[in-house]
């Protein structure tokens, strides 16, 4: 490292050569024409800074000269190599992200595209004495992905995903991959390969169902998603999916609590209670209207069903039939819970 900064220091000393282009300076860099050619030679900063932090001030040079100029997309390339070589993984992959934008837009010339292809020459040094980061390998499998060796990009991915199955970047970079190529089975059999190994993953399993259903796989798709209930049973949003794709299927009652509650013994009454507020939350009234009165003719000592019937009610316009509703709560509240909600919203209608 000492050898390294003394060889930054005598290139600081030769013409206006700024920190960017003397870390630019190895084998593994753009060349300075290349720099030059796309504006990207750097004013030298004079801080100390640059001294004890070369990159840090490499890096922020970089994006002052992106905002400068944001089309000069060789810049990105070259801040997303600087942010290899000084770790921050994450950065370096939001970057690579964007440029991976680009490329689906058709945005990134030829001199960028081989930019990048230059960084992936090098990765592929690094992996060889740093197999276990799975970091490498999702930049590797992004970089792939953008120079357009998909195979090597799903390789990539596969391995970064059982190294860290949990990081939020390998999700991105696995949609990036899979949704842009719409390659929705590949998508699928590499989510099959994580769960294999980590199978407790929601957010694997809920990536793999999004596919099953681009696939029109439904079946199999409910099927990740009770999963998914079976591991967190408080997942609000998996249960709104599972009920609406039940619901396109014409599915019962019944196949609607099995599925939602799956063996925990719920019963239907509670079952019925639970739906109407899930209804309620993702303003599907109509369709909590139906559960709501289901829930007060099979089980007409239930204040709730009828504390949502007023709150319903209300929102129509029709307060005769919400004070109704509002009135048979009074009178069937057996916890102070419904008590309190049934003073708010006498509250509320007391205002209008």
């Amino acid at each position: 490292m000492k050898l390294k900064l003394c060889l930054l220091l005598m290139l600081f000393s030769v013409g206006n050569i700024s920190l960017a282009d003397a870390i630019y300076s190895g084998d593994n860099a753009p060349r300075r024409s290349a720099i030059q050619s796309t504006n990207a030679t750097l004013t030298r900063t004079n801080n100390s800074s640059e001294y004890n932090n070369t990159y840090n001030v490499a890096i922020e040079e970089l994006k002052s000269k992106i905002k400068q100029t944001p089309t000069n997309y060789l810049l990105n390339v070259h801040l997303a190599n600087l942010y290899i070589k000084n770790r921050q993984f994450e950065n370096a992959t939001k970057e690579l992200l964007y440029l991976s934008n680009l490329k689906n837009k058709n945005a990134l010339s030829d001199i960028v595209l081989t930019e990048i292809e230059k960084i992936n020459t090098s990765l592929k040094n690094n992996l060889k004495y740093n197999s276990l980061n799975a970091d490498l390998y999702t930049i590797s499998a992004i970089i792939n992905f953008i120079c357009g060796n998909n195979d090597l990009a799903e390789k990539y991915i596969q391995n970064a995903a059982l190294r860290e199955p949990t990081n939020e970047n390998v999700i991105k970079v696995i949609k990036q991959i899979y949704d842009n190529t719409n390659n929705i089975q590949g998508g699928i059999n590499t989510c099959s390969l994580i769960l294999t190994k980590h199978s407790n993953l929601t957010n694997i399993r809920k990536l793999k169902a999004n596919y099953l259903l681009q696939a029109n796989q439904i079946e199999n798709a409910l099927i990740e998603f009770s999963s998914i209930l079976q591991i967190n049973p408080n997942d609000d949003e998996t249960k709104y999916t599972i009920y609406k794709l039940l619901v396109s299927k014409n599915a019962t009652d019944k196949e609607l609590i099995e599925h939602l509650y799956g063996d925990t013994g719920i019963s239907q009454e509670k079952a019925y209670q639970e739906i109407t507020e899930m209804l309620l939350k993702n303003n599907e009234t109509q369709d909590a209207k139906a559960f709501a009165e289901r829930l007060t003719k099979k089980f007409p000592d239930n204040a709730n069903g009828f504390l949502f019937l007023s709150e319903i009610y209300r929102k129509e316009g029709n307060l005769e039939e919400s004070y109704k509703a509002l009135k048979q709560v009074r009178d069937k509240a057996g916890n102070n819970e419904t008590i309190a909600k049934y003073n708010i919203l006498m509250a509320k209608m007391s205002n209008e």
